[in-house]
């Protein structure tokens, strides 16, 4: 189990959700999520360590099937 990088697992993401469903939205509603939340994780803005967004990522990366690669975006002082 190696890590991707994450422009690798969102697009692994994407493949295995438009096999099953019209759009990330629909997933996202069946699921209980908003899809906000989920553009927020793939785009790393964040981790997904606490609350709900834990329980988006572990969604995620039981659909994937791998761990989501750690994006910490930093801010520059």
């Amino acid at each position: 189990m190696s890590l991707q990088h994450p422009a690798d697992f969102k697009r692994n993401f994407y493949e295995h959700i438009y096999q099953q469903y019209p759009s990330v939205a629909k997933w996202a509603q069946e699921y209980g999520f908003k899809p906000h939340d989920i553009y927020v994780l793939l785009n790393g803005a964040c981790q997904g360590s606490r609350g709900k967004a834990r329980k988006v990522k572990c969604a995620i990366e039981q659909i994937v099937g791998s761990p989501m690669p750690y994006s910490k975006k930093r801010h520059k002082k």
